[in-house]
């Protein structure tokens, strides 16, 4: 095989590899979930004041009474928002009306363009100056009873329809989230997608082996 032959080879062996490494990148990209990317107040904070929950995801979530909500816990447990969650793209913000001092839980759920919900939760802690009035706080969330929220774990996800986020049961919730843990990786599809990369990339390999040797002497 002369130097130019091999000089081929290589080139299209390259270009065959990027290819492939587009193919696997393109999949997993396409694979991803919205996530949340910052909060207002953040997670450990101590605030005197505090007017509204801010969070930001890294995209755009479905703006719908039962696909976007959070709830603020005081350390009474009581309920401290006051009212629905308001969604604007990105950013999911939460009204809320602070009682005594104390750490406050902020328990979340929103779900991605492609119907995945997310949840998780933090807190903060509440220290309002001197004299500052205490909101009484509710026995049951601001939007509606959803204990379901209350009591899911930190960073439960399942994969459903957005349509049947209102009706999820807490057992099938448990259940879901195991087969999403358990999966721990991509969805079938993207290793389909790779297993034909590779193939295509053999196939190129192949073909240019077998062009050289025919032009070998």
């Amino acid at each position: 095989m002369s130097g130019r032959s091999v000089h081929r080879f290589l080139v299209v062996a390259a270009a065959a590899a990027i290819s492939a490494g587009l193919v696997v990148g393109s999949a997993s990209a396409a694979s991803a979930h919205e996530a949340l990317s910052n909060t207002n107040p953040e997670s450990g904070a101590t605030v005197t004041g505090l007017p509204e929950i801010e969070l930001v995801f890294t995209d755009v979530i479905l703006d719908e009474p039962t696909a976007a909500k959070t709830v603020v816990i005081g350390p009474d447990d009581r309920y401290y928002e006051t009212g629905c969650s308001d969604v604007d793209q990105a950013v999911m913000t939460t009204l809320v009306e602070l009682g005594a001092a104390g750490e406050y839980r902020v328990l979340w759920r929103a779900v991605s363009g492609d119907g995945h919900p997310i949840s998780d939760e933090y807190s903060f802690t509440y220290q309002p100056a001197a004299g500052a009035a205490a909101a009484a706080g509710r026995e049951t969330p601001a939007c509606g009873d959803d204990g379901q929220l209350a009591e899911e774990s930190p960073a439960a996800q399942v994969t459903v329809a957005p349509s049947d986020l209102a009706a999820e049961s807490p057992a099938a919730s448990t259940e879901a989230d195991a087969a999403v843990v358990a999966e721990e990786g991509a969805p079938v599809w993207v290793w389909v997608v790779v297993a034909v990369g590779v193939v295509a990339v053999a196939a190129i390999v192949a073909a240019v082996v077998r062009g050289l040797r025919r032009k070998t002497p």
